[in-house]
């Protein structure tokens, strides 16, 4: 047994040394190919950086003959053309030239590539033949820099889902319309001077989901640049969710004096299918005719993020600039945007960082700010905050809340000195400069602990009942006496217990009444910080009322015991008519 598994381990490494054996042809060509770019031949080109090879199972070939599946030369390769062929590598799923290798002939015979998955070529300069069908197998494409036309065929073959274009230089172009195309999924392409038009007719790639433009608008960049023209959305799209827009620009001042802008695309504001928006950099202002920016009939839950690029925000003059979808996720980064310019009411999620603008956070009821419902407000990296903090601010639910690192100062709300520095509801204040709230603070006895015990405390015994109680400053979460001794006795025939829903943090809660009952029941929980402050419930079901009054369930007094006391009086009343006469 002992040789037996000697010899095993030494097959082992026999078959992690052995060499592979390639075609004839493709050993020729791939010596070819790495002389021409190396000066020198590998000996195992199988093994080397991220070469591939597989067996070719033909039924023919002989059982250690393998095929070349992936090409990817190294990031350390030269800028160069390649002018040796790829035809002999027919079984390719990837090739990869990088660091701006090129080649004279690839795609002269590309539809050759019958297993062709994935292709990139950091520097396209020879023109693809408009007559060579791209093979059904490919699936992306991505060119670094491209100096040479792409032809209306390059879209209307094959069934690419996935094309990226970095950079057009010159000689580069699109086709002048695109044809309809069932297969690209995503598109990415840059917008420059150096093209002299762009095709307006996007929707006809139907399958389309993702979009993102590379925008040059820096006007410095050469001194060739002339203005253009950017690209109509026009609709509808079918499937188009994302879109992403990238200015590339080096503002010379804060006017940004040395770039091209344009009036926002108001026609992407139509596309009902957009559930993702991403604007980067300097390049869209607002047309004063507007005024402002209107995606309500985008898909509810969209996401928008402008980092940068939000100039036609800052220059509407009407509020709210921004009217957002249902329930949307929306994110400034390096905005001076004023809050109170914006409608929070259909924002679930904000978030801000490196606003210079000195400004109060948003408070009053025109904001919109559903404290509840929302899942994210964060402003707490870098902007120039001030002023205090609102005490409606407490009504946000734990963790939603993130306003350090500003200059925010005055009086914490008590709702929040009550609990103390990092706990439940504060741990994302700070720093700021309040003057009674840093890092040191602890929890106090709050004194502002309180609720309303006036609420109606007669309920239904089939448990249906749930009680609203206001209250102040009980926090944001609790912890039920009831609960915890059940837990302990493990009694599950233990009578149960109310819940409490806090359904507004420190304003208000539902307590929901189990079936019972009886009269003058007690539910004690506990709430604040460490659940240090007790709070005891009282609530009586309406079957001791009836018990005890003659009520029926409603607490009003029964059909029987009115016409009873109907009864006696009506008697009373003959016998003292009789007494007269």
């Amino acid at each position: 047994m002992k040789i037996i598994y000697i010899f095993f381990i030494f097959y082992l490494i026999y078959l992690n040394n052995a060499q592979y054996t390639l075609p004839n042809d493709q050993q020729d060509a791939i010596d070819t190919i790495m002389i021409e770019i190396f000066g020198t031949k590998v000996d195992d080109i199988c093994s080397y950086g991220s070469f591939k090879c597989a067996p070719i199972n033909d039924g023919v070939s002989a059982s250690n003959v393998s095929t070349i599946t992936e090409i990817v030369f190294p990031s350390s390769s030269p800028k160069m053309v390649i002018t040796s062929p790829f035809t002999s590598f027919i079984n390719l799923t990837i090739l990869e030239l990088t660091n701006g290798l090129s080649s004279y002939t690839f795609f002269n015979n590309i539809s050759n590539y019958q297993y062709l998955k994935k292709l990139v070529i950091s520097n396209q300069i020879q023109p693809i033949p408009s007559d060579e069908n791209l093979p059904n197998s490919l699936d992306s494409v991505e060119f670094g820099t491209i100096s040479t036309g792409i032809n209306e065929n390059f879209f209307s073959s094959g069934k690419i889902s996935n094309l990226v274009i970095i950079n057009f230089d010159s000689g580069s172009s699109l086709p002048s319309s695109f044809p309809v195309n069932s297969y690209l999924k995503s598109l990415s392409l840059p917008i420059s001077y150096i093209q002299s038009s762009f095709p307006n007719d996007l929707n006809n790639l139907k399958a389309l989901t993702e979009l993102n433009l590379n925008i040059f608008n820096d006007r410095n960049s050469n001194e060739n640049y002339k203005d253009f023209q950017l690209p109509n959305f026009q609709s509808p799209f079918e499937q188009l969710s994302i879109i992403s827009i990238t200015f590339i620009n080096s503002p010379i001042d804060s006017t940004g004096s040395n770039i091209q802008t344009w009036n926002f695309l108001q026609s992407i504001t139509q596309i009902k299918t957009l559930s993702n928006l991403n604007i980067y950099g300097k390049g869209f202002t607002l047309d004063p005719s507007i005024g402002l920016t209107d995606f309500s009939l985008l898909n509810s839950s969209s996401i928008f993020n402008f980092e940068e690029g939000c100039d036609f925000l800052t220059m509407c003059d009407k509020k709210p600039c921004l009217n957002l979808p249902i329930d949307s996720k929306l994110s400034l980064s390096n905005c001076n945007v004023n809050l109170n310019s914006l409608s929070f009411k259909n924002i679930l999620e904000f978030t801000m960082v490196n606003n210079d603008l000195e400004q109060e956070l948003p408070w009053s009821s025109e904001s919109g700010i559903d404290y509840v419902k929302m899942d994210s407000f964060n402003v707490e990296r870098k902007n120039n905050l001030v002023g205090p903090l609102p005490s409606s601010y407490c009504q946000f639910r734990d963790g939603v809340l993130g306003v350090g690192g500003n200059l925010l100062s005055g009086s914490i709300p008590s709702c929040f000195s009550c609990s103390g520095a990092n706990s439940i509801g504060t741990k994302y204040l700070l720093p700021n400069n309040f003057t009674d709230f840093n890092s040191n603070s602890v929890a106090t006895n709050c004194p502002t602990f309180s609720f309303d015990t006036s609420y109606n405390k007669i309920v239904k015994t089939d448990g249906s009942s749930i009680i609203t109680i206001s209250g102040t400053d009980f926090g944001w979460y609790y912890k039920s006496q009831q609960q915890q001794q059940q837990q302990q006795s493990n009694d599950s025939d233990s009578e149960l217990s109310p819940t409490i829903t806090i359904t507004i943090p420190n304003k208000q809660i539902e307590l929901s009444i189990p079936k019972g009952t009886g009269a003058n029941k007690n539910f004690v929980a506990y709430f604040g910080s460490n659940f240090q402050f007790k709070q005891v419930f009282t609530y009586t079901y309406n079957d001791s009322i009836n018990n005890n009054s003659s009520s029926d369930e409603s607490g009003e007094p029964s059909s029987s015991s009115i016409i009873y006391f109907s009864s006696f009086y009506f008697i009373t009343f003959l016998v003292f008519i009789q007494f007269l006469f």
